[in-house]
């Protein structure tokens, strides 16, 4: 992974990198089966399946199917987990495999309104962000991580959170993360005619609430006034 961890794919459609780690978490489960290949297969349908709602491109075959894959392998990723001995995970593991689950949950709750989803997603993100601070935050890592947190936060509670969103997108402010793949990513995002884009919407968003987000955006990553509109 990189150092901004798994990251919401900007055009999951032509995607092929994201295609390449579902394959080769594939092979990987078929050799030994494991928790995180698991996640990582299911988020990738699950991201499918949130960009097809926004930007319809999918059969109906198509999502069924997707569907299908999606609740199979999470449901085999839980099964795996309810197995395995946590305290010989690094923290590396255990922070990403409760970010998966923290995305698949969200993007679930975009895709169904699910009131349980939603819930049980705010829940793991908050998990997430405790071992994220503990052992993350100070060397300014995984920042895909408070920002997803804050996107999420952002799309459902909009201002009344501005004050846990702002906390969240404080490591973001230090110039030692302007160099991260995920302001590579704010920087890539930002010339794409797509507006559906879900990456770019959550951005957006976060830009809605945050005036310093938005701030941030443009003096770093070329944004313009216009960009966010």
């Amino acid at each position: 992974l990189s150092n901004s961890g798994p990251s919401s794919p900007t055009d999951i459609k032509s995607g092929a990198f994201s295609a390449a780690i579902r394959k080769l978490s594939e092979k990987s489960d078929e050799l030994y089966p494991t928790v995180l290949p698991n996640l990582r297969i299911a988020y990738w349908y699950s991201g499918n399946l949130l960009t097809n709602k926004v930007d319809p491109y999918l059969t109906e075959s198509e999502v069924d199917s997707f569907r299908k894959n999606l609740d199979s392998r999470f449901a085999k990723a839980n099964n795996l987990l309810k197995g395995t001995d946590l305290s010989k995970w690094d923290d590396d593991e255990l922070v990403i495999t409760n970010f998966l689950q923290a995305l698949i949950w969200s993007n679930e709750y975009a895709l169904s309104g699910s009131a349980d989803a939603k819930k049980t997603a705010e829940a793991v993100f908050e998990k997430t962000m405790v071992i994220y601070n503990k052992v993350f935050r100070e060397h300014n890592r995984l920042l895909a991580i408070p920002f997803e947190y804050a996107a999420f936060l952002a799309n459902i509670y909009g201002k009344e959170k501005s004050a846990d969103i702002e906390n969240l997108l404080a490591v973001l402010y230090e110039p030692k993360s302007f160099k991260s793949d995920l302001f590579n990513m704010f920087k890539g995002v930002r010339g794409q005619e797509n507006k559906k884009d879900i990456f770019r919407q959550k951005i957006v968003k976060i830009a809605s609430v945050s005036q310093d987000f938005k701030k941030l955006l443009m003096e770093t990553s070329g944004w313009q006034e216009s960009d966010f509109k």
